[in-house]
């Protein structure tokens, strides 16, 4: 497991520490990495949940037009939020 310094306190600490076990420090290298990770599936849950308004909306005037807009709506939304 490779070290590398704090660079608070500058004692050697892991690279895969999440925080200096000797002055609590955040580990910046592991925070960095943390926050590239990025979800693709926002573009489906938003069509999925416009899906759903308008399927509530729809139910309105033709209800079996408005449950199948909100089970389709609500499908695409989970396949987004899984993404």
């Amino acid at each position: 497991m490779p070290l590398q310094k704090c660079l608070d306190c500058g004692k050697e600490i892991s690279t895969a520490a999440y925080s200096c076990p000797h002055c609590g420090k955040p580990n910046r290298v592991l925070i960095n990495q943390s926050s590239k990770i990025q979800r693709k599936g926002g573009i489906f849950e938003a069509i999925g949940f416009i899906l759903i308004i308008c399927g509530i909306f729809s139910c309105l005037v033709n209800s079996t037009l408005g449950i199948l807009l909100i089970v389709i709506g609500f499908i695409i939304f989970l396949i987004g939020r899984f993404l």
